[in-house]
């Protein structure tokens, strides 16, 4: 879990910088999927029936992934919450494994059935490459209507964001078009190494979407990998206090001070920011927890912020709290536990984490990987007792 967010803008924003953004974009006719159904009902972009007043404002969103990649590890929480949204909850939703059946089947025993969600995997790779192109972002989200036309895709981690403004009717699918235009230019830029056009265009796309994850990653990637983290990190602090209450350019923050330890000093005051952020989830605060601890296992900074998300998503968890955000807030208490010497809470806790997934009959083996390490450390330092009470 510790290295899921740092894996993503590593990774994708790389891959990104040799390949075309996408095949198809906002405003282009979808195209149907040849894929393997697996679980639940038949999926499609392309409706049977254009314009069918039945369908009005039930959207059709096809979410492409490697399901054996860590970087596909947070689509679960958010899968699951979605698919149980009492408003967002009524659309379609495919997760596509581009890795065929092996993908899917893994993932789906480790995380679940994610409430209504329609599992597919590619047959030859035909399905991703007609939408997705020669880029290999991922996971990455499309999205079609009643007209079988797209109206929007990004990153899967954006996908929340617009379907809020969809149900709200703020979503300004002109809007997208351009943001899909400019994100083209970046993507030219950042392979040219054309910093004034880079530039330009991220100030173009943050204009209209301040947190796209696309824009940043790429921009972020650009400025850190030619060794100008200092600028990385004003980018982001200029947008964090434009919109101070944007969770993402929080966790865009955090990312880039695992990366950079000369940020750690920051983290308490953002730290307090992502508690007083907009739509926290309980995953949230689980994986920076976790991240704050792994990646900052030395800085003082970071116990106490750790602590303090841990407490938070603690708060947040309810009757309608998915297995995936007990989980992991369980475990990362139970890792807050060990780095704070307290061993016997931590293996008590995340002996606690493997009855949750063993309950719901999930893949339980990396929480037991935990659950020995804990008991390895606790038993050496009850050896160490033994030996300094026998040397006294």
């Amino acid at each position: 879990m510790s290295s899921i967010r740092v894996r993503v803008v590593c990774a994708a924003v790389f891959m990104s910088m040799f390949a075309e953004l996408f095949a198809l974009t906002s405003g282009d006719d979808a195209k149907n999927l040849d894929v393997e159904f697996l679980y639940g009902k038949s999926f499609a972009m392309v409706p049977a029936r254009k314009d069918d007043p039945a369908a009005k404002g039930v959207l059709n969103i096809a979410i492409f992934a490697d399901l054996l990649s860590p970087a596909s590890e947070p689509i679960a929480p958010v899968l699951s919450a979605l698919t149980r949204d009492a408003v967002h909850g009524k659309h379609h939703y495919g997760l596509i494994s581009v890795n065929g059946r092996t993908g899917a089947e893994s993932y789906r025993q480790k995380h679940g059935a994610l409430g209504n969600t329609i599992w597919c995997a590619e047959r030859n790779g035909d399905g991703a490459r007609a939408y997705l192109g020669s880029s290999l972002i991922m996971p990455a989200a499309f999205v079609s209507d009643e007209r079988g036309r797209i109206i929007w895709n990004g990153e899967f981690i954006d996908l929340p964001e617009f379907l809020d403004k969809f149900a709200a009717g703020s979503f300004d699918e002109d809007d997208q078009k351009k943001i899909g235009a400019y994100l083209s230019r970046l993507e030219s830029a950042l392979r040219s190494a054309d910093e004034r056009g880079a530039d330009r265009a991220t100030v173009e796309v943050l204009r209209r979407d301040p947190a796209n994850s696309a824009a940043l990653r790429m921009r972020l990637f650009m400025l850190e990998s030619t060794n100008r983290p200092d600028q990385a990190w004003k980018l982001l602090m200029r947008q964090h206090n434009k919109y101070p209450k944007e969770k993402k350019l929080l966790l865009f923050l955090f990312d880039l001070s695992y990366r950079n330890p000369n940020f750690v000093s920051e983290l308490p005051a953002l730290a307090d920011a992502l508690l007083a952020a907009d739509k926290v989830m309980p995953e949230d605060l689980a994986l920076s927890a976790v991240n704050f601890l792994s990646f900052h296992q030395r800085a003082a900074e970071a116990v106490a912020p750790a602590g303090k998300f841990v407490e938070a998503a603690r708060s947040k968890l309810n009757d309608k709290s998915t297995v995936v955000q007990r989980y992991l807030t369980e475990s990362a208490a139970a890792l807050l536990a060990s780095r704070l010497g307290h061993l016997e809470s931590a293996v008590s806790l995340q002996t606690q984490a493997v009855k949750i997934l063993e309950a719901d009959k999930r893949d339980a083996g990396e929480a037991k990987k935990l659950l020995s390490f804990y008991l390895v450390l606790l038993e050496q330092s009850k050896q160490r007792s033994i030996k300094k009470c026998t040397k006294d």
